[in-house]
């Protein structure tokens, strides 16, 4: 694509993967609260989505540049960060409220994805496509169920009316170019 040095041309992509998630997340969480929707659910979709953006497209860039190792490990390498270091850090700092709904639904299907992924790593010497599709099937299931629920939930706001949306469209769009070009600056230099 370009040529830099492989640390500037890392460090360059990190900055711009943070920048597209913190872009994704502003932009979506604006527009999410102008509807209404409850915080929990923002969290559990567009910051959850905005937050793991880098990371899926670190991912992508891997599998499409022929690097399926490097792949696995951000995958990996990303939610021992998420559970083991920011979770802990979390409560740490703080005593996060846990709300009954997470217990009922949201942490047996993290379970569950986990123990998935495990067996299917654990069965072959890859992840088929079919294990891949099933695992896609969950998740979507998952984002349709959250989704479903804001809307339920959400109490469109006065402020809607008139309320500039085009600032937040450009944040998210803003936030989805970083992104990308974040996320191939981080394989190119990783793989070179």
């Amino acid at each position: 694509m370009f040529e830099f040095g492989v640390i500037p041309e890392f460090v360059l992509g990190v900055i711009l993967l943070i920048a597209g998630a913190w872009s994704l997340v502003h932009g979506g969480s604006r527009i999410a609260e102008a509807f209404g929707i409850p915080p929990i659910l923002v969290g559990l979709t567009i910051i959850a989505w905005g937050t793991s953006a880098p990371e899926l497209i670190v991912s992508l860039a891997a599998s499409m540049a022929g690097s399926p190792d490097l792949m696995l490990g951000n995958i990996v390498g990303s939610n021992l960060v998420n559970i083991g270091l920011i979770l802990t850090t979390a409560a740490l700092l703080m005593r996060p409220p846990v709300e009954s709904r997470l217990w009922k639904f949201d942490i047996p299907l993290l379970l569950l994805a986990t123990f998935m992924f495990s067996i299917f790593c654990y069965t072959g010497k890859e992840i088929k496509a079919w294990e891949g599709a099933l695992m896609m099937l969950v998740f979507a299931g998952y984002t349709y169920r959250i989704i479903s629920n804001a809307f339920e939930k959400s109490e469109t706001h006065d402020r809607l009316k008139g309320y500039p949306y085009w600032h937040d469209v450009l944040y998210i769009v803003a936030g989805g170019i970083g992104l990308f070009f974040g996320g191939e600056f981080v394989v190119e230099s990783s793989i070179k």
